[in-house]
Parts: C-alpha cells; sequence; structure tokens
C-alpha cells in the first residue's frame, strides 16, 4: 500500500495498482473501496500461490520421471525372407528405477498392420512363439532378441531393404513412450 500525502494531508492511497481517491466519499465509502482494494490483494496472493503450487507438482511429476529413465539401445529390424510379411525386431532397453513397470506395446508409424510383444519358448522339444498382454521390466538391461522376448511386426505394408531405419516406439504402464530408430538388417547381420 502506497500513501499519497501533500504536506501531511493523505488524499488517497495505491493499492495494488489502484488508486483509492478520498475525495467525495463518506466513511461508509471510503471503507467498501478499502475493502474491495484489500480482497483484490488477497486474491492476487492466492492466485500466485495456486500457480506456484501447480508448476512444484509438474516439477515433481518430471523428475519422477526422470527418475525412471528408459533408453533404448541396439534396435533392429530382421529383414524378412522374400515375400514374407512378418519379421521380428530387436532392441535392448535399459531402465533406471526403482520400481517396476511393464512394457505393454510397439509401434511402427504406417510399417505394419500389426505390432505386438511376442515370447519364444520351448514345450516339449517345440520352439513356440506367442503374444503377451505386457513385460514385466527391473532396474537394468531387458534384451527383446532372437530366440526370446521380441516386437513381431505382421502384416508388412512395404519392402524392407538392409540398412534402411524406421521408428521404433515402445509403449510402457508407468512412463511416457520411447523411441529409437530401428536399422534394418540381415539375419546374418544379427548377433
Amino acid at each position: 500500500m502506497i500513501d499519497k500525502c501533500n504536506r501531511g494531508r493523505c488524499n488517497g492511497f495505491v493499492i495494488n495498482g489502484l488508486w483509492l481517491d478520498k475525495s467525495g466519499f463518506n466513511r461508509f465509502g471510503w471503507a467498501v473501496k478499502l475493502s474491495l482494494a484489500l480482497i483484490l490483494q488477497v486474491g492476487a496472493f492466492s492466485g500466485l500461490h495456486a500457480q506456484e503450487h501447480s508448476e512444484s507438482q509438474r516439477a515433481t511429476k518430471q523428475s519422477a520421471i526422470k527418475q525412471r529413465a528408459i533408453h533404448l539401445s541396439g534396435c533392429i529390424i530382421q529383414a524378412p525372407i522374400p515375400g514374407a510379411k512378418a519379421t521380428g525386431a530387436y532392441v535392448t532397453i535399459n531402465y533406471q528405477g526403482s520400481a517396476t513397470i511393464a512394457l505393454v506395446g510397439a509401434a511402427f508409424a504406417d510399417l505394419a498392420a500389426r505390432v505386438e510383444i511376442h515370447e519364444m519358448t520351448m514345450k516339449n522339444g517345440t520352439m513356440s512363439m506367442q503374444a503377451i498382454d505386457k513385460l514385466t521390466l527391473n532396474s537394468g538391461d531387458t534384451q527383446l532378441k532372437k530366440g526370446g522376448y521380441h516386437v513381431m511386426i505382421m502384416g508388412l505394408q512395404q519392402e524392407l531393404l538392409p540398412n534402411e531405419t524406421y521408428t521404433m516406439t515402445l509403449m510402457f504402464d508407468q512412463h511416457p513412450p520411447a523411441t529409437c530408430e530401428a536399422v534394418v538388417k540381415s539375419v546374418a547381420d544379427i548377433h
């Protein structure tokens, strides 16, 4: 509040950028105007507090996501055999977090009709493959690789040539999606 006085005689105040002139008001009118100005001041402070609180919550959430960082490496797509409409993609997922999360999906934009997470298992001496709803990840590296968990790309909509790259997106249940550029490699070049 700023007092605007002239030779010891005050004729008004500035509160929250609002000039309050005492001239022409009786005591009641002056009190109403002063009360209104104070209410505006309190409202401005509470609005500022709410904004600071919202920004603090956003920063805390972003910090929690950073603490559960995911890094993808070794992203490759196996070149399909001629005429095949399906192939596999492989990646190493490095997850750094204290709580478990799950890989729940994968995608390649405009590359295939369907993309799923699969696992290979051995039953009675026979290798079989099946789709899974999710793959639980603990802190550390999880490899999606040939002969194990992998991304299955089905209904290919174009020919895949060695050394081409396609953006692979992995989706998680408690983490934002992560992407990498997957390079097409021949079967012989996949280790």
